[in-house]
Parts: C-alpha cells; sequence; structure tokens
C-alpha cells in the first residue's frame, strides 16, 4: 500500500473470521506517525456486527517538510476482547510506504497597481518564490497570463533560483482602464501521486485617465513676409475628415490632441508680435480683420480656413514672432500645450530713407523767410549715396488765392565747408553740386523738388533739409484775411535705390506751419481834379485795404479855395464847390481807416480854370427851350484854340440833371447832350452845366444851359 506525503491515502480492511462471544477491540498503531496515521486508533467488533468488514484508511503526510524519498511504515495491530479465544490470536500488521511527490512551489501575494496614463514605467517587486520544499531543486519559471492588449505592457525580470524578481509595468500612450493579470511560478516537478508544480498570483493594474495636452508642430524655419506686406498663417496639420486642410511640408503650425477632433483645437495668444500686428478675419474676403492681443484665441478652423494673418509694419528689424499654446476642448479646465513660438523672418529689401521734422513753425506775415526745421534729421541705412533721388517739399492747407504766394526755398549761405549754397537751379555742399532744382517744382507757389546727385548722402540732404525756408509775399497769407491760418509742409525722399521716405515707419516727414496775419493799414490813392471856376466837382479816391476790412475816407485838411463835402466814405467820393471868384489851385486832404489803423494821409489837388486861363469854350449855340415830350439835341462844339495842340476834351454834365438826360462824346472836341422825352413841368426852366475839361492841358471850361419846357402850340385858322 502506498500514502503521499502530501495527504494521499490508502485503505485496507479488517474482519473476523468467527462470531465472538464479546466485543473484539482491535488497536490500530503507526510505525512512524510522521509518514501516516490510520484513520481510527481502534476498531471494535461486537457478535452482532462480526462479520461486517471495516475499513482502515491510512493517510500520508510530510513528517519533516524536506525532500527525503519514499518511507516505508506499518500499522501495528492489537486484539483484546471478552472472549479468551481471540486474546491469543495474532492480528498480521499493514505495511505502508509513504511516497515523496512534487510540492507546490511558492510565490508571494502581489499588490494591485494603480498609476496615471501616459506615466513613468512602474517596477512591481515580486517576493517569497521557492521550490516549496527544503531539498526540492527543481529549475523555477515565471510566467504571466496574456496581458489584454491597448492598455501597459508588461516585462519580467527573474532568474531560478531566486527568491525575488519583478515585473515592469510600462503604460501605452494615451490608453487607460483596468488590467488583470496572472503571474505563474512552475518548478517543472510535474503532479504524479498528486504533487503540484505551478502557483499562481492574481492582481488588477488600473490606468487612471489624465488630460492629455495638445502637441504643436511648427515649421522648422517658421514663415517670412516682404516689409510692409501681409503673409497668412497656414495649418501644418491635413485632416479633411474633421475639415482640415493644411501641408505639412509647407505649413507653418499644427497641432493635435489624442483627445479633441482637430477642427476644435483652440490657439491663444501669449506674446504678440514686435514688428507687426496678427490679425483674426471674419472671412477669407475681410480686409482688415482684428488686431490679436495676449490670451485672444482663434482655432484650427480659423488656421485651416487662411483667416490667420500677419501684417509688418514696414520696420527696419528683420525678424519678429509670436508665442501662443493650444487648449484642447475639456473645458472648463483646458489642457494647455507647451510654449511655442512661431519665428517670422521679415524681408527688408531696400530699407527705406528716413525723414523726422519736428515742432510746429511760426510765422508772421510779412516776416522774411524763415527756416522750415534747424533740427530736421535725414538718415538712410544703406543708401551709400542719394544719386538720382529726390527731395519734394509740398505744402497744404492754402486756398487757390493764397498758393501763389507761397515760396518754399533755400538758404543761400555760400560755398563754405558745410554751407548750402544756390546757383541758379544747382545745389552745393561745400562747393559741390549735390543736386538741381526742378524748373517746374521750384517752391514758388508750387513745390520744391531737389534731384541729387551721386556726391549728395543722407548728411548733404540733411544740411539741406535744415536750410529749406518758408515765405508768403503777400499782404493776404491766409485762407480768411485776418485769420490764423494754416499750412503743412510735407517731405517725401528717395534714395535713388528704390527706397521711400514714404514707407518708413520711423519717418516724421510732416510739419505743421501755424501763419498769422497782421493788420495792414489802408492805402488812398493820390486823386486831381479839374473844374472851371464857380462849377462844383465830383471825384472819388477810392481806398484799397489789402486785408479786405472796410475802410471809411474821412477829410483831414480843409481846401481854401472852395469847400469839400465825403458823399460816400467807403468809396472814398467827394465832391468839391470852389468859392465865388476863385480860380487856381487848391488842395485837401484826406485818409482811410480799417477800423484800427489809419492810412498814411492823401492830397487831393484841384485844378479851377477861371479868369485869364486858357481853357476851352463851347463854340456852339445852346438851346434855349424844348417842348414836352420831345427830343432835346444838342450838338455841342468846343473851341480848344488857346490849348496845346492835340487837345481831347472829356465833356460831363453838372447842377440838376434831368431823367435820361445824358452827353457822349463824339470827337476830341464835340458831344452831344440828349433829352429824349422831356418830361419837366411847362413853364420850368432846367439849369444844367457842361463841364469841359482837358486833362492833358489841366484846364477846364464850362457852359450853363438854361432851358425852358415850352408851352405847346394851340391849333388855329
Amino acid at each position: 500500500l502506498f500514502t503521499t506525503e502530501v495527504g494521499g491515502s490508502a485503505s485496507f480492511t479488517v474482519v473476523l473470521t468467527s462470531q465472538p462471544t464479546g466485543n473484539i477491540d482491535i488497536g490500530l498503531t503507526s510505525s512512524d506517525p510522521a509518514q501516516g496515521s490510520p484513520s481510527a486508533g481502534t476498531i471494535t467488533f461486537t457478535p452482532g456486527n462480526w462479520s461486517v468488514a471495516q475499513t482502515v484508511v491510512v493517510t500520508g503526510q510530510d513528517g519533516n517538510g524536506i525532500e527525503d524519498g519514499n518511507i516505508p511504515y506499518q500499522i501495528a495491530t492489537t486484539a483484546t476482547s471478552g472472549d479468551a479465544s481471540y486474546n491469543a490470536i495474532a492480528v498480521a500488521d499493514v505495511s505502508l510506504t509513504n511516497r515523496a511527490v512534487n510540492n507546490q512551489p511558492t510565490l508571494g501575494a502581489i499588490a494591485n497597481v494603480t498609476m496615471n496614463e501616459d506615466a513613468l514605467p512602474l517596477t512591481l517587486p515580486l517576493t517569497g518564490i521557492g521550490s516549496g520544499q527544503t531539498g526540492e531543486s527543481q529549475a523555477l519559471t515565471l510566467t504571466l497570463s496574456a496581458v489584454p492588449a491597448g492598455i501597459v505592457s508588461i516585462s519580467q525580470s527573474y532568474v531560478s533560483p531566486s527568491a525575488t524578481g519583478s515585473f515592469t509595468i510600462t503604460p501605452i500612450a494615451n490608453q487607460n482602464g483596468i488590467v488583470t493579470v496572472t503571474a505563474t511560478v512552475s518548478d517543472g516537478g510535474g503532479t504524479l501521486f498528486g504533487g503540484m508544480d505551478t502557483i499562481t498570483r492574481t492582481f488588477t493594474i488600473t490606468v487612471n485617465s489624465v488630460n492629455d495636452v495638445p502637441q504643436v508642430v511648427v515649421h522648422q524655419t517658421g514663415m517670412s513676409v516682404n516689409r510692409g506686406l501681409t503673409a497668412t498663417v497656414t495649418c501644418r496639420l491635413n485632416d479633411p475628415a474633421n475639415g482640415i486642410v493644411g501641408n505639412a511640408a509647407t505649413g507653418h503650425i499644427g497641432a493635435t490632441d489624442v483627445e479633441t477632433v482637430s477642427n476644435l483645437l483652440i490657439y491663444q495668444v501669449q506674446l504678440i508680435p514686435s514688428q507687426g500686428v496678427l490679425r483674426k478675419h471674419a472671412s477669407p474676403a475681410d480686409p482688415t480683420g482684428a488686431v490679436m492681443l495676449p490670451n485672444q484665441t482663434f482655432t484650427q478652423q480659423d488656421l485651416s480656413d487662411g483667416l490667420i494673418r500677419y501684417t509688418h509694419n514696414n520696420g527696419t528689424g528683420a525678424s519678429d514672432g509670436f508665442a501662443f499654446t493650444v487648449l484642447d476642448d475639456n473645458l472648463p479646465t483646458a489642457g494647455a500645450s507647451a510654449l511655442t513660438v512661431l519665428n517670422i523672418t521679415i524681408n527688408l529689401g531696400q530699407l527705406p530713407p528716413e525723414v523726422i521734422l519736428g515742432g510746429t513753425l511760426l510765422y508772421t506775415e510779412n516776416q522774411a523767410p524763415q527756416v522750415i526745421d534747424a533740427f530736421a534729421t535725414i538718415f538712410d541705412q544703406d543708401s551709400l549715396d542719394f544719386g538720382g533721388g529726390v527731395l519734394t517739399c509740398s505744402l497744404s492747407g492754402a486756398n487757390a488765392t493764397v498758393v501763389p504766394h507761397d515760396i518754399i526755398g533755400i538758404i543761400n549761405q555760400g560755398v563754405g565747408p558745410g554751407q548750402i549754397g544756390v546757383a541758379g537751379s544747382a545745389v552745393t555742399y561745400g562747393g559741390v553740386v549735390i543736386g538741381n532744382i526742378s524748373g517746374t517744382s521750384n517752391g514758388v507757389g508750387s513745390n520744391l523738388a531737389v534731384t541729387f546727385t551721386a556726391s549728395c548722402t543722407y548728411t548733404e540732404a540733411q544740411a539741406l533739409m535744415r536750410n529749406i525756408t518758408f515765405v508768403n509775399d503777400s499782404d493776404f497769407p491766409t485762407n480768411t484775411p485776418g485769420v490764423v491760418g494754416s499750412r503743412t509742409l510735407t517731405v517725401v525722399l528717395t534714395d535713388g535705390d528704390g527706397g521711400s521716405s514714404t514707407t518708413s515707419p520711423t519717418s516724421f516727414p510732416s510739419k505743421p506751419i501755424t501763419v498769422t496775419p497782421i493788420n495792414d493799414a489802408p492805402t488812398v490813392p493820390t486823386v486831381a481834379v479839374l473844374t472851371a471856376q464857380g462849377v462844383s466837382v465830383s471825384g472819388a479816391a477810392a481806398p484799397a485795404d489789402p486785408d479786405g476790412d472796410a475802410v471809411a475816407v474821412t477829410i483831414v485838411g480843409i481846401p481854401v479855395k472852395g469847400s469839400v463835402v465825403i458823399t460816400n466814405a467807403a468809396t472814398g467820393a467827394f465832391t468839391y464847390t470852389p468859392f465865388d471868384g476863385d480860380s487856381g489851385t487848391d488842395t485837401f486832404t484826406i485818409k482811410a481807416n480799417d477800423g484800427t489803423v489809419d492810412s498814411a494821409i492823401t492830397t487831393v489837388t484841384v485844378r479851377i480854370t477861371g479868369g485869364a486861363d486858357a481853357r476851352p469854350w463851347a463854340s456852339s449855340d445852346p438851346p434855349l427851350e424844348v417842348l414836352p415830350g420831345d427830343l432835346l439835341r444838342y450838338n455841342m462844339t468846343v473851341d480848344a484854340s488857346d490849348l496845346p495842340a492835340g487837345s481831347n476834351i472829356a465833356f460831363s454834365l453838372v447842377g440838376t440833371i434831368q431823367p435820361g438826360m445824358t452827353i457822349t462824346k463824339t470827337g476830341t472836341t464835340t458831344a452831344i447832350l440828349l433829352w429824349p422825352n422831356a418830361t419837366a413841368p411847362v413853364g420850368d426852366y432846367i439849369e444844367i452845366g457842361v463841364l469841359m475839361v482837358d486833362a492833358a492841358a489841366n484846364s477846364a471850361g464850362f457852359q450853363k444851359l438854361v432851358i425852358k419846357v415850352a408851352t405847346p402850340p394851340t391849333g388855329g385858322g
């Protein structure tokens, strides 16, 4: 019979061969209880069950815990009873062998593992690895059950017969979940006679979900834009399934996220460009867009649609860029990518010259030419000379009446070192011609344009700019007389190499000019009139005011041979009446005032012809009467034989001139007086006179006319 050290059992039966008279007790003992023991220490037969076989089960065990091979042992029997005939009967012992079997290897309990998605690999220690019994020396192996794919990968480290080992657990990128794993240690000893050659331990690995931040890809060389122009920031990601169109080779920026659809990724501006502006446009056709500021956002869809554009500010810096992060849609705690910079290269090309003017020029009417800006600055970074370039100065702000009197000029300092000179159209610096003034844009009521020679650099151009002047040569320097006006001087400089100050963001090429008018005094012309003795004469000393102010003429000094009255102060009209019997030359003085300032005093000369003075005489007979409603016609002839040859007489009516009455010169010494439709009351006498003046001879004559309006004749037989 055989038992095993792992509890394998054997059995045998005991039965009596004859009926006893009393109970029979058969004792059962093991010769080596460490190897095996009977299931009962005593079995009893009675006179009633003596013939029924009783089974004894012997169970083996590992008596010493070491591998010591197969061990024989016996179960000894002894009988005692009340039947004397049985007491002397010898009962046979039962021999058994306790067989050695393969003991189960050992493996300590394995703790469950918790880790985060995308965490670093974790080492899980293994302990308590053994063959299961002292003395066993099988080679041990450690194996894992199949690990579900897609969450973690596990590698092991174990060398038999070490009691320790480890598993290295690595999360698979961007995956999470729970994995159940079984580890098995095997000794290869087999399972004969109930042996066990494996042990398993089961544990779980929990990978917690973590919000993965977007990943950004930027073009290695960034983007480029020509100075002063606009370029579109393009997308590197091409994901047509989600509406994103880009180019991985030429696109500027792109982003991906394992948890967010690509068209929902959000770009947040952190640092704005310094040499230009970043704009977000409402549509591809939107010409202006909105300037983006820090913390403002755009989407990857905006990139794909070409709505993000960079405009250079025309500065001279060769590089620019902007920094941004990319956010996923896991709001409100969106994951943000690392800070990323898109570099922008500026293709500067030909750099423009700079013109910087400052302050305001204050100019007062009638001043001498004033230097517009003695501290003007001109600079160019890359032109060795300005040959072929042009400096153009223009004025704005004046109306068409004022413009012809605005003059932009150049001070002629001389030909010495550092001096600007002007000789004809040539402009020199230190005696060397650096430019020529345009024939049509010479600054007189027009622009001033100077075309440079190769001898001009920005140094000479700056010296010229500091010697350019402004003057207005009229008494009306502003659009509204008497009211302060203004001009704006604008300078455009080209350097001859394609650069223009109009494209320089650092230029300040304009300067205001404040023009203050002064109150100019009015003027009154010198006037001389001729009259005959005893005949009043009218004249006018028409005043003028440069500022257009209203003026009034007044008498300053009175005449001595007659009296004078101002009949219209605004026009300077007056009437002079000689005193009876006076002749010769008389004078009186007048002035004009514009409400503030007087004109210079002017003398009016009156020549009174009379007495023995040579003068023209009427040689024709005057009319004496006219019928009512008739035409009065008087052909007047003058005798000028007392006057120098070549007399040319002027005729005028004086006195009570009737409506419609005129006198018209018909020759050098003739005239015709007409009074159509005579209308004076019947019987009245009309007294008028004709003044005849020979200005060249400084002489005047007078013919008095007394005309009666006669009574019309009545009918008769």
